[in-house]
């Protein structure tokens, strides 16, 4: 497969329609056996958890206030994120995953309730290279890691993804400027994989879906600004972007409170027509996969 000399951005890499968005709405009571279902797991699988680890501290967090209520603020919201991405996570197969990738899962579970230090960050950076690991293994997809930091197959050919969680709007550049390096670093063509968290602030959980995918867009329309930069990179064949919009619902007296959550998921592509058909094949695949997997387990 070779990259056009002069590319330009091709759109969404496959319609895709918003009736796949991730969006549980649980109560604290259902977020926190979401979370002790992912623990489960890892113990079957013989991890070696560290105690109090994150994902322990997000449950009891969920699951505190009459068993069912979620407490204010955005470490909640966070708690909320912590959950259903592990559960994600876990959830991705049922067999136990390589030793490597179970050392990553525990590893992923450091960290403090809230960002606050690079200790903090780091192992969300290798919780979100997970995420991205566990989308395509939902979609059916041979992923594992290898540089630049995932490889899959599609048919013969060698896909390599580097994966980059951006902290800050203003690091975006620079991020996926050392994505690509990565990407050429490992002698492949790649797809470029970026967490939108910080961008995703103005999404609303609770609109309906339509209106989810419009606030989206809107919001990470600053990040599609990277994308005739993208293009012009010969070893870069596509942007793939993943977030979380995440919103607690209101106390009523008797009532347990709710958190709505949306997980967002776009691909871009930068490739000669000949190409494009099967990779828009498949994301549309693995789209449908995860739509899917949502269905049945939120």
């Amino acid at each position: 497969m070779d990259k056009p000399s002069d590319p330009s951005p091709h759109p969404v890499s496959e319609g895709f329609p918003w009736s796949r968005l991730g969006q549980p709405k649980l109560t604290g009571k259902e977020l926190a056996e979401k979370g002790r279902a992912a623990l489960r797991r890892l113990r079957d699988w013989g991890a070696a958890l560290p105690p109090t680890n994150r994902l322990e501290r997000a449950i009891r967090m969920t699951a505190r206030e009459l068993g069912d209520s979620l407490p204010a603020g955005r470490v909640a919201i966070e708690a909320g994120k912590t959950v259903v991405d592990f559960h994600f996570i876990t959830h991705a197969q049922a067999e136990r995953p390589p030793e490597e990738v179970l050392q990553r899962m525990v590893a992923a579970l450091s960290g403090g309730d809230a960002v606050t230090s690079d200790s903090d960050r780091r192992p969300r950076d290798i919780q979100f290279e997970l995420e991205i690991w566990a989308a395509f293994r939902i979609g059916g997809i041979d992923v594992w890691f290898e540089e630049p930091d995932l490889v899959f197959r599609l048919g013969s050919r060698r896909i390599g993804i580097a994966v980059k969680r951006i902290w800050s709007v203003e690091q975006a550049h620079k991020r996926l400027s050392d994505a690509a390096q990565q990407i050429e670093g490992a002698g492949l063509l790649g797809f470029i994989a970026t967490n939108v968290q910080e961008y995703v602030v103005g999404v609303e959980a609770e609109l309906e879906l339509a209106a989810k995918g419009r606030s989206f867009d809107i919001d990470v329309r600053r990040l599609h600004g990277q994308l005739a930069y993208l293009a012009s990179k010969k070893h870069v064949i596509g942007l793939i972007l993943r977030g979380t919009g995440g919103k607690a619902g209101v106390d009523t007296p008797g009532q347990p409170r709710e958190m709505s959550l949306a997980t967002y998921t776009q691909t871009f592509m930068f490739m000669d027509d000949s190409d494009a058909p099967a990779f828009q094949e498949l994301f549309a695949t693995i789209g449908e996969k995860l739509r899917q997997w949502f269905a049945v387990n939120f």
